[in-house]
Formats: structure tokens, sequence, C-alpha cells
């Protein structure tokens, strides 16, 4: 009811993706944790077939099988019972499912700004390469499988022998290129000395360091350096190139078909320089991406996640005297 119209009027809507983060979009869909042992949400790989990228070897969930096993997990009278049936890679029942429409496997969308920057960046970049100005740099070849050696006094010995590719000598270039660099206003700027002190890095800040900063200086340090380091640049190039592809405010079938190239290039890549590293959930759903949500919806930018997580941020901002709610 308006001023305009006292008896109200009739409008039409529709529900259509789920854009938040990983987490949060299973329990809205139905679907298991993505720790859980069927991890993906598009098909039905499990966790100890993660390394199994082919996507020809791949069962796809669909939304007609979706429905008949929510089904059977309301009928199941017991939480013990309900449990077991989400273990075993079954679907929960969700209240989207009254929704004749609603398709749970194509609508929960693999949300870019988490799974791109947030995850993919990051798990190569930190937890794979290593980044750290306290130590030298290496070639990275086991530093991810070494423990910390324990001293006779209780202390740990953190040296890491030259084991952590972006170690001092490397970031302290990669700080050289950084003060040479003329970003546009548009681009957030990554840490002026990134490694040198423990922080958080924000989703904007990933991707300034990966894609522009890195790039300069890796492609300077490394494309005429050793084997391995010739490599390594290939196999992050080949991730780069997909992220970027992927934020473009256009798509194509080309584009598609360009960014499953790269990324499966990239992965590829990845299990032979780096065996001893695992490949995440998200190094997996974002094997769905183009093929999947780029064709479904088009360009990312409409089924990304900035925009909400800048209205969290006011929310947080916002006096609340210690009380939630």
């Amino acid at each position: 009811k308006t001023a305009s119209y006292e008896m109200g009027r009739f409008a039409r809507g529709a529900l259509l993706p789920i854009i938040c983060d990983l987490s949060a979009a299973r329990q809205i869909s139905g679907f298991g944790s993505h720790s859980a042992t069927y991890l993906c949400s598009v098909c039905e790989i499990r966790q100890d077939e993660i390394e199994h990228i082919d996507k020809r070897s791949w069962t796809y969930r669909t939304v007609d099988k979706h429905r008949e096993q929510a089904t059977v997990w309301r009928t199941l009278s017991t939480s013990t019972a309900r449990k077991e049936h989400v273990k075993q890679g079954y679907a929960r029942d969700t209240a989207f499912l009254r929704l004749p429409y609603w398709d749970s496997v194509r609508f929960t969308v693999v949300e870019s700004m988490h799974a791109h920057y947030l995850n993919n960046l990051k798990h190569h970049i930190r937890d794979t390469w290593g980044m750290s100005a306290d130590h030298l740099s290496g070639d990275g070849a086991r530093w991810y499988a070494r423990k910390p050696i324990q001293d006779e006094d209780g202390g740990q010995d953190t040296s890491s022998g030259g084991s952590y590719v972006l170690g001092r000598d490397v970031l302290e270039e990669v700080w050289s290129d950084q003060r040479r660099t003329l970003l546009p206003s548009c681009v957030a700027p990554a840490p002026s000395r990134i490694g040198a002190q423990k922080r958080t890095l924000k989703a904007d800040e990933w991707r300034t360091l990966a894609t522009i900063h890195l790039v300069i200086t890796l492609v300077r340090l490394w494309r005429f350096g050793s084997e391995r380091e010739q490599a390594m640049l290939d196999n992050y190039i080949h991730l780069v190139s997909a992220i970027a592809i992927a934020g473009l405010h256009s798509t194509s079938r080309a584009h598609i078909a360009a960014y499953d190239f790269h990324y499966q290039k990239y992965l590829e890549s990845f299990l032979e320089l780096y065996k001893e590293v695992p490949l995440m959930p998200s190094n997996h759903m974002a094997q769905h991406f183009a093929d999947v949500f780029l064709d479904l919806f088009g360009p990312s930018h409409s089924i990304r996640a900035w925009a909400m997580e800048r209205v969290n941020n006011t929310l947080h901002n916002f006096a609340k005297n210690g009380k939630w709610g």
C-alpha cells in the first residue's frame, strides 16, 4: 500500500543465484560442507579424488536427483540419521526447494571473489610458495612438507634454508618494482612491504599483488632463470590468466574456452611442480566456474560478493554498544 495505490501493487520476483562464500552457500542450498567427503555442489567427486582433474571422469549432479535426496532427508526422523545421510554425499532439505524453478546445482554459484582471490591466489602464493622477508628465497621444492625443528630449549628453529619461494631477496625486488609502478585510482594498492609483516590481505589486495606486482617482478627475475623457475613462472601465469579472464566485464564462448584452457594447464603443471602440496576444494570448484556459471549468468561482476562485503563492512563499523542484533 502506498499513497498512490491504496490497494497496493502486485509484483513478481524470483530468487536465482546464491552469492556468498562457499560455506554459507552450502548451508543455504542443502549441500554438505566443502570439507565433507563429497566436496562439490556440481559433481560427485570425493575428497580422495580431488587430483582427478579430467572433467570427463566426473559424474555431474542433477537437480532432480538433488530434490529426491532432499525428500529422503525430510522423511528421516532422527538427527543422527540425517547427519549420516549428508555424510554419504546426499542433499539436505532447504526452503529454497519450495520454489519449483529452483536449481540447487546451477544456482549455487562459485563466487569468484572468495574462490579466486581469497582462496586460489592465497593458496598459491602464501601456502604453496611461502612468503616471508625473514627467510632467503629458494625453489620451494618441499617447504610445504617441512616441519619446524624443535630446539632443546623448547623453541623452534624457523630458519628455512632457502625453502621459501618469496623470500627476502625476491621480496626486495617486488618492493622496488612497487615503488616505481603507478596504479590507476580505481585499483586498490597492495601493502608497500608485503611479507615484511604478518597481516591478512583483503581480496582487492591479493588481486593487485598477484596480477600486477608479482607478474612484473617474477617475469623479470624468472623468465631467463633456471628450468624450475621458468616452469614455476609458466604455471603461475596460467593461474593469473584464468583469473583475469574470469574477472572481465564481458564474456563469450571464446572467453570460456580460454579460461578452461589456462586453468586446466595450471592444475596439470601445479601437480607436477608441487607434488607435496594438496589441492584445495576451491581449486576443484574453480574448474566449474566458466563452463557452468559464466555460461549461465554471464560476466562474473554480476555474481560476485564485492557489493555485499562492502555492506558487511559498513555494518561492522556501526556503534552497537557491544551488543549484537
